[in-house]
């Protein structure tokens, strides 16, 4: 990846497709990404159609799926949507 995601940018990107998206079940979907989390607020789960990343407890990352372009792309989507107001 260009750059390393920071959680911090991570978690603002989850708030902003939550506030912003459209629920769909017990999932949000904006901007290409959708995200979920559990009933304890604990897991949360970003994915899109080819990489899915579960934040666990004390922020433990796993990227699942993707080639390493498409964990790429999908770590810039987070960033972008992290910079949104």
């Amino acid at each position: 990846m260009e750059r390393q995601l920071d959680i911090t940018d991570i978690l603002r990107a989850f708030e902003i497709i939550r506030s912003k998206g459209k629920p769909l079940g017990d999932e949000y979907f904006y901007n290409g990404l959708f995200v979920q989390s559990s009933y304890d607020g604990y897991t949360v789960v970003i994915r899109n159609q080819q990489v899915k990343l579960t934040i666990g407890f004390h922020n433990t990352l796993k990227f699942q799926g993707g080639s390493d372009q498409d964990k790429d792309a999908f770590a810039r989507s987070l960033l972008t949507i992290s910079q949104e107001k």
